[in-house]
């Protein structure tokens, strides 16, 4: 980032997970896991590659058309029934064929009851730099691709007042890389686009979020750092949080 740049910054908008919060829910991880509770997958036959795979051509598709083809809401989210044949086509993309509805029941139930936000948690570094930042004067956003308001996260770890705007949404048209967040969170911050940088750690998501949404990416690679490859020219990479306190004055 330019010293003319850097100067002119009001505001900052964070992603949420694996950049303010880490968690060891990593969600292949944990369908493997709930495949094998359920009965599947007692040989680890199912590779990243391959759940990938199996979730893009069957579920996603299908789910992602649903909500595009009902003009669902930012805050949409699926019910139980459809979580279930979520689950159903998930299956049937991994080419299970027998007790579809029984399996797929037996897996979203403990998906529900896994409880995502118990394994996320807020690294001392994240709250250090997040209440220097304030303190310093900079508004601060989250935005993050999520069915639910982290606000309960945030005020379980005494951060919710920390930011001003708070935008969640995994409806396609509103999620990132889509900017609607973006700009919509700076709108609630009364900030300009321009003057905001935007902090995540995917290019394909949050820096392409930021481009398109005419802010300043800054791209976070301390879970993810590989992505430092992918970073376009000119973007800001940053290893760590701490690093934002030299960059931000």
């Amino acid at each position: 980032m330019r010293k003319s740049e850097q100067s002119h910054v009001q505001a900052l908008i964070f992603d949420l997970d694996d950049t303010v919060y880490t968690s060891d829910a990593r969600m292949l991880d944990v369908a493997r896991k709930l495949l094998r509770e359920i009965g599947l997958d007692k040989q680890s036959r199912f590779s990243d590659q391959l759940l990938q795979q199996a979730f893009a051509r069957g579920p996603d598709q299908w789910l992602n058309g649903y909500m595009l083809n009902h003009d669902v809401s930012q805050h949409w989210r699926p019910s139980h029934e459809m979580w279930v044949e979520y689950g159903q086509r998930l299956l049937t993309s991994l080419r299970v064929k027998e007790n579809l509805n029984e399996l797929a029941k037996d897996m979203i139930s403990r998906w529900e009851s896994y409880g995502v936000d118990m394994r996320s948690y807020l690294p001392e570094e994240s709250k250090l730099v997040l209440t220097e930042l304030h303190t310093r004067g900079y508004r601060l956003g989250l935005v993050t691709n999520r069915w639910e308001n982290p606000s309960s996260l945030l005020g379980r770890d005494s951060m919710l007042g920390l930011f001003e705007a708070i935008e969640y949404s995994r409806v396609p048209g509103y999620m990132k890389p889509s900017p609607f967040m973006l700009v919509q969170a700076a709108t609630r911050l009364g900030t300009n686009p321009v003057r905001c940088a935007c902090i995540g750690d995917f290019v394909s998501i949050d820096v392409e979020a930021a481009r398109r949404a005419g802010m300043i990416p800054f791209l976070l690679t301390r879970h993810n750092p590989k992505e430092a490859d992918r970073a376009p020219p000119g973007v800001s990479v940053v290893k760590g949080m701490m690093q934002l306190l030299s960059v931000f004055p």
